[in-house]
């Protein structure tokens, strides 16, 4: 989770990025529907474009999808058309509700200018950690995952990854310590079959800031 001062911070810096998206309603099979803000690439032509899909931290509401839209802005720059679901209350995108997200995505690419296929799941803090987890549930479907910070929530070994791409950064003294879980989390990412590009961020506390020529060279590694 991030500080409340910190998202009021954030919130008042990306509203005026935030107003460019445009909110669609996705319905989902026997659940409340799903407040979807969807923000097309400029100067990467009409489409289609790959979809990233940011998984929001904490409630999934509003103002914490509002906090967290740095990721996804850095990723229209690079040709994506980014979609960020917003849950409503009591709704989940993992556990017993993956399918939650997989529905929100087929729903999205029957839109012309986005392209069908593999999707990229990105998320920070919790919402790091459950693109991790929806992932892992079925990685053929994603292009990879960008965790900017995430962890594993599961016990016990995580099913077969099929060298499913991670970009995974975590703090290096993160007031959740989940640095001290570092050497686990990519033992166990990597062991399941991940490739795995992971790094700890110097001096940061929970809330960092990503070297975008790190993440340039990992988006070019991926097949899409």
């Amino acid at each position: 989770m991030v500080p409340s001062r910190l998202l009021v911070i954030a919130i008042l810096l990306l509203s005026p990025m935030l107003t460019l998206g445009a909110e669609r309603t996705v319905s989902l099979q026997g659940q409340p529907d799903v407040r979807v803000w969807v923000f097309s690439p400029r100067d990467a032509g009409s489409g289609p474009w790959p979809l990233a899909v940011l998984i929001p931290a904490g409630s999934g509401q509003e103002y914490a999808v509002r906090a967290q839209f740095w990721l996804g802005r850095e990723m229209t720059k690079r040709g994506w058309v980014v979609a960020v679901p917003g849950s409503p209350e009591g709704l989940s995108f993992v556990g017993d509700s993956e399918n939650n997200i997989s529905q929100v995505i087929g729903e999205l690419q029957k839109d012309s200018t986005i392209r069908n296929g593999k999707t990229l799941l990105l998320g920070v803090s919790s919402g790091g950690s459950s693109a991790l987890e929806i992932a892992s549930k079925n990685p053929i479907a994603y292009y990879g995952v960008i965790a900017v910070p995430g962890r594993i929530k599961q016990s016990g070994p995580l099913p077969e990854l099929e060298g499913l791409p991670v970009f995974l950064r975590i703090a290096e003294k993160d007031y959740f310590r989940w640095h001290k879980q570092m050497a686990d989390i990519t033992q166990r990412l990597e062991s399941a079959g991940a490739r795995l590009d992971a790094s700890l961020v110097p001096d940061a506390k929970h809330v960092i800031k990503v070297k975008l020529d790190e993440l340039d060279r990992w988006l070019d590694t991926l097949e899409h």
